[in-house]
């Protein structure tokens, strides 16, 4: 008599349903993977998130590119608007004066100078450093 085998050898459709499910596996492994990156990432980015808050010259903190990009420092533009308005009203009390001396006439022509310096300060529009000439 011939000895019957119980255990067949696996037919070509269960390598084939064997090799599919490894495969689905792979790609289930995969997508895990990447969601759990993907989960991490955004909330490393939220974390790190910045507010758009004003600082204290009332600017957005951005970066200005543009000819109506503002100064570089704005305390310092603030400073020189203040000592303009002061020589201005320096000045005008010079002119008002009836009688005037030497020494106020000289003062006036060192004060029309330095509010001339001032003007050309307050009407400086910052540093553009992205033009470049031909």
């Amino acid at each position: 008599m011939q000895a019957v085998s119980i255990i067949e050898k696996p037919s070509i459709n269960l390598k084939a349903f064997l090799k599919y499910l490894l495969f689905l596996m792979f790609l289930g492994f995969i997508t895990i993977e990447i969601s759990q990156f993907f989960d991490e990432f955004s909330r490393y980015k939220d974390n790190n998130k910045k507010e758009n808050t004003n600082n204290k010259d009332g600017w957005k903190d951005k970066k200005h590119n543009g000819k109506n990009e503002p100064h570089k420092n704005q305390t310092e533009k603030k400073s020189v608007k203040e000592q303009y308005e002061n020589a201005q009203n320096e000045f005008k009390e010079l002119t008002n004066k009836p009688n005037k001396s030497n020494i106020d006439a000289k003062r006036m022509t060192k004060l029309k100078k330095v509010i001339q310096n001032l003007q050309k300060e307050l009407n400086k529009t910052g540093e553009t450093h992205w033009r470049k000439g031909k």
